[in-house]
């Protein structure tokens, strides 16, 4: 406010402020780059060739049926789930098969559907993506704000626990200059005064909070990955996520089915075989989910995956018996 006023018109429509009408779309783009992760999740994870949302409706349902459905609607997942680890796998082993497994246990999905990897590593994809997009977003508007927006939180914190004013910020002036016209005599008067802009202190609001919230949703991003990451690298929590389901619900009675189990979850379940089942855990309660491995621990003695070479999935079968 202090700077001298030009007098040309051009430099002064040059620095009018005409941004205010695109803050909603702003907000709206800022939106929609959360949810474009969302929809490539929903987009991709058919191909795996398992119906997760389906999955989880049908748990959902069966939590408020009889017993007798409970256990119906179970069985019905479990033998769907069961084509599904066994359609998707690698019959034969020749050095091509060994090479892409191998592949896929560094790239994950891009070769891993038949070596159970496809799933989990789109999963953990989508989860970089969202971590990207928070950080994309403090970056944007930074550019947008020209406040070091990526520090503006942590300065209005210093600035309430000091009890001072917060900077003012460039992008949301209080007070500016206008421009009018008015016609007295046949002659235009331009006449420059000092306004108030009350809706800017609304704006500010709107992107202090927009800060709090990116930082918070980051920092949960984040820590849900690297959760994700400890769940998939390490072997053992495999096991032990399978194994305390089936010592409670007493199926591990000796040495040998221990070490059956130990099969059951590499060799059978696979990582997307697990992830699937800790995706209905976190959608139904921990009894759908007992009674589901258990199932799914039934199918396999009674069949182990090297026996049988045809299975065919057949999402459209599982539908009309889930309807039953």
């Amino acid at each position: 406010m202090d700077d001298q006023i030009p007098n040309d018109i051009k430099t002064r429509q040059d620095h009018e402020l005409s941004y205010y009408q695109w803050i909603p779309l702003i907000i709206l783009l800022m939106a929609l780059l959360f949810k474009i992760p969302n929809i490539m999740w929903r987009m991709l994870n058919v191909s795996s060739g398992i119906h997760l949302e389906r999955i989880n409706q049908l748990t959902d349902s069966s939590q408020l049926g009889t017993s007798e459905n409970r256990d119906q609607t179970v069985g019905h997942i479990a033998r769907y789930i069961d084509r599904w680890l066994r359609t998707n796998r690698e019959y034969h082993r020749n050095l091509l098969v060994k090479i892409k497994q191998r592949l896929s246990n560094v790239f994950l999905f891009c070769l891993g559907k038949r070596e159970g990897h496809f799933l989990i590593g789109l999963y953990l994809f989508i989860k970089i993506l969202y971590c990207v997009n928070c950080i994309g977003q403090f970056f944007l508007l930074d550019v947008f704000l020209s406040n070091n927006y990526g520090t503006y939180g942590f300065e209005v914190l210093k600035s309430l626990s000091q009890n001072v004013e917060l900077r003012e910020s460039p992008r949301f002036p209080r007070v500016t200059l206008c421009d009018f016209e008015i016609r007295q005599m046949n002659n235009i008067l331009r006449w420059t005064v000092q306004c108030v802009l009350p809706i800017n202190l609304f704006n500010e609001k709107i992107f202090t909070f927009l800060w709090f919230w990116l930082f918070l949703v980051t920092i949960l991003t984040f820590l849900n990955l690297f959760s994700w990451w400890y769940y998939v690298l390490f072997q053992k929590n495999k096991h032990q996520f399978v194994k305390k389901y089936l010592i409670v619900s007493k199926e591990l009675k000796s040495g040998f089915e221990k070490k059956l189990a130990r099969k059951f979850v590499a060799e059978y379940l696979r990582d997307d075989g697990i992830f699937v089942l800790r995706m209905i855990g976190k959608n139904s309660t921990p009894v759908i989910l007992m009674d589901l491995i258990k199932e799914l621990w039934r199918l396999y003695r009674e069949e182990p995956p090297g026996r049988r070479t045809n299975d065919i999935l057949e999402t459209v079968s599982f539908r009309k018996e889930s309807d039953i």
